[in-house]
Order: structure tokens, then C-alpha cells, then sequence
């Protein structure tokens, strides 16, 4: 009876747990639905909140820009009523507005074209001064030279008939083919990078000081082509050269920066723009390539040994186009070099001096002025050589012609 008794009451619990169990969900499920009414109701009174908000602004916005119409309006009309003013003045003011017009536009054009003038002038001067198209330039003449002299040497030896030496000649005039080819792509590559130099001049010039290109062209005028300026290192002299800095060795002077070891104390775009004076971006990202291809190699003593006796940097091709020109033994004789070029010549068509004794081969007249490539032979005049797509000596094809002018034979 007991048991049953425990039994009992464990059921009337657990009745009872379950009973409240369900009151206590029904009284949660209420108080969900309750509080989710009241979050949608806040909701949508915060919307209502920024839609009125937003109604305001674009109220206000509305009224601003309806200010500002009227404003202009306004400016608009006091402008209009300017300006039937000013058209209702009489012929001698309207004449004397023209002159002054006229007057401007003379100025400007008068200015426009001086600066043009300037940059000419100076785009020639640097040519001129640059050291490399210089010596570009004389490699060229002399190559050309050369091979007008083997040509009359192959020409007198064909009429000879002794095919002996046909051989040796050719293998030189090959030999100096290929030379001159490798002198004109670094003539023309040299051409575009002081082309792409005066751009960036012009870009500085925009935005620097009036008369510009005299200031440049006298700083250009001041500086020694083709020698070191005294007290800078050769190496740091060669490093300038090929970052095409050379116009600036008067700043380093100045700064004291005399090698190499120096310039790496200053050797970032900040220092070398606002320090050393340099505007050109693109020639402190060259002194910067150089000087950083060259690492920890700084010591400039070796250098300076090497080099006491030259005017110059040591250049690599130097070396080549002088090791060429003894493995060839030219058989004319020296000549002087030729005074380089103004201004680069177009790639298709180079003009040139030298000295020419033999007539055109095919109207036996003239005088030959024209090179072909790539045989290497000057045996045509150029009007004969227009219609030609094969060399007369060798019948070989002829890939590109370069015109060769005779002045200097006339001149002698």
C-alpha cells in the first residue's frame, strides 16, 4: 500500500511538472507574439522617421537648388545686360579692342614661336654635345669611307681581273657591314633617347621658370663635351654618361659628390631631385639603374689607372670598333673624320660624307653616291639606283639603300 502510495504521488508530480511545463510555452509563445508586434510597430515608425527625413532633405535640396538656378538666372541676366552694354559702345572703342586683340595675338604667336626656336636650338646644341652621337657619328664616316674605298679597290681589281684578292676584300666588307649595322641601331636608339630627354624637358618647362630653354641651352653651352670635369671620378663621369646626366656634372661638383662611394650617400629620387637639383624623372631613375647594377663595386682607383691618359670613359664599343678596324687593315688611306650630323637622320634613308673618285657603274658618269646593304658595295649614283633591286658588282639583292653625299670630294 505504501508503493502504491509513492506511485501515486510520482504521477501526480509529474502531471503537475507537465502542467506547468505548458503554462510556462503558452506564456512564452504570448510574450513572442507580443514583443514581435511591438518590433514590427518600432520598425515601421523608424522608417516613417527616415522617410520624413528624407522628405526634409530632399526638400531642402530642392529649395538650394532652386536658389542656385535663380542665382545663376541672375548672374546669367546681369551678364546678358553687360554685355548688350558693352556691344552698344562705339566703332573707337570696338577698334581699339581689336588692335589689342591683334597686339595679343602677335605677342603670343611671337612668344610661342621663340620658344620653338629656343627648343630647336637647343635640341641641336645637345646633339652636337652629346659625346655619343659624336663618336657614333664619326664610326659611321669612317665605315662609310672604308667601304667606298674597298668598293673602287674591288671595282680596279675586277677590271684587272685578279679574283685574288676578291676574296679578302669581300671578307672586309662584310666585316664592316655588319659594324655599320650595329653603329646605325645605336645612332637611332641614341636619336630616341634624347628625343624621349627633350619631352620630358618640355614637360618640366611647362611648369618651371620663363625663358627655359636658355637657361638649358647655356648650362649646355658651359659644360666640356667629351671631357671629364675636374674632380669627378672617371667611373662616376661614365655613369653620368650613360644615365645621360652629363649636364648636371657641374652640380655634383658643386655638392661635392666626386664618386661613386658619394653618390651612393645620396643615391635616392629625393636627394637627387631636391639636393643635386635634378627635374628629370626619368634621368634620376637612370643615374639610380646604373648605379645600383654596379652593387658594392664602388672603388673608383682602378678606374681612374686605367683611364689617366683618355678624355673619356672607357666605352665597350670603342673597344670593338678599334679592334675591328686593325683585324681589317683598311687599304685606303686615313682620312679625317667628318664633322657628326646636326640632327639624326631618318632610319630608311642616312646621309653622309665622303670622298668618291670612281663613276657610277651603270650610266659611267656620275658620281657613286649610294651604299647598298647588304653587299656593301658604293658603285651607283643614287638616280640610277632607284629602279635597281640588285647590286651591278655583286647581283646580290639589295635589302636597304644609303644615300652617300660627294661633297667633300668636290670640296678637295
Amino acid at each position: 500500500a505504501a508503493r502504491q502510495r509513492d506511485r501515486q504521488r510520482l504521477v501526480e508530480d509529474v502531471s503537475a511538472a507537465e502542467s506547468s511545463a505548458d503554462r510556462l510555452i503558452r506564456h512564452l509563445l504570448d510574450w513572442n507574439v507580443r514583443a514581435s508586434g511591438r518590433e514590427a510597430i518600432l520598425e515601421q515608425l523608424e522608417q516613417q522617421d527616415q522617410e520624413e527625413s528624407l522628405t526634409e532633405l530632399t526638400a531642402q535640396h530642392r529649395s538650394e537648388i532652386l536658389a542656385s538656378m535663380d542665382k545663376l538666372l541672375a548672374e546669367s541676366d546681369s551678364l546678358e545686360s553687360r554685355r548688350r552694354r558693352a556691344g552698344e559702345r562705339t566703332e573707337e572703342v570696338e577698334r581699339a579692342l581689336d588692335t589689342h586683340a591683334s597686339q595679343r595675338r602677335g605677342l603670343v604667336s611671337s612668344i610661342a614661336e621663340e620658344q620653338s626656336r629656343q627648343r630647336e636650338a637647343f635640341a641641336q646644341l645637345l646633339i652636337q654635345r652629346d659625346y655619343k652621337s659624336q663618336r657614333l657619328c664619326q664610326e659611321v664616316s669612317l665605315i662609310e669611307r672604308e667601304l667606298c674605298a674597298i668598293t673602287r679597290a674591288e671595282m680596279q681589281r675586277r677590271r684587272d681581273r685578279s679574283d685574288a684578292s676578291l676574296t679578302a676584300l669581300a671578307a672586309k666588307r662584310d666585316a664592316l657591314i655588319r659594324l655599320l649595322q650595329q653603329l646605325m641601331d645605336e645612332r637611332t636608339k641614341r636619336a630616341n633617347e634624347l628625343t624621349k630627354r627633350l619631352a620630358e624637358l618640355e614637360e618640366q618647362r611647362k611648369a618651371d621658370q620663363i625663358d627655359y630653354w636658355l637657361v638649358q641651352y647655356q648650362r649646355l653651352m658651359e659644360r666640356r663635351p667629351g671631357q671629364l670635369e675636374p674632380g669627378l671620378s672617371v667611373r662616376l663621369t661614365k655613369l653620368l654618361a650613360k644615365a645621360g646626366a652629363q649636364s648636371y656634372e657641374p652640380q655634383f661638383l658643386r655638392h661635392r659628390v666626386l664618386n661613386l662611394k658619394r653618390l651612393r650617400l645620396c643615391a635616392d629620387d629625393a636627394d637627387l631631385r631636391d639636393t643635386i637639383g635634378i627635374r628629370e624623372l626619368g634621368v634620376r631613375r637612370a643615374i639610380i639603374a646604373e648605379l645600383a647594377a654596379l652593387g658594392d663595386d664602388l672603388d673608383d682607383s682602378e678606374a681612374e689607372n686605367d683611364n689617366k691618359e683618355s678624355g673619356h670613359p672607357p666605352d665597350k664599343f670603342d673597344e670593338e670598333a678599334a679592334a675591328c678596324r686593325e683585324k681589317l687593315e683598311p687599304s685606303a688611306p686615313p682620312m679625317a673624320l667628318v664633322a657628326p650630323a646636326s640632327e639624326p637622320q631618318p632610319a630608311s634613308v642616312v646621309r653622309a660624307r665622303t670622298a668618291e673618285s670612281t663613276g657610277c657603274c651603270v650610266c659611267m658618269d656620275a658620281t657613286p653616291d649610294t651604299l647598298f646593304l647588304n653587299c656593301g658595295h658604293v658603285c651607283c649614283c643614287e638616280a640610277c639606283s632607284t629602279g635597281l633591286s640588285l647590286c651591278p658588282l655583286c647581283r646580290q639583292p639589295i635589302l636597304r639603300r644609303i644615300f652617300v653625299s660627294a661633297l667633300m670630294a668636290e670640296a678637295e
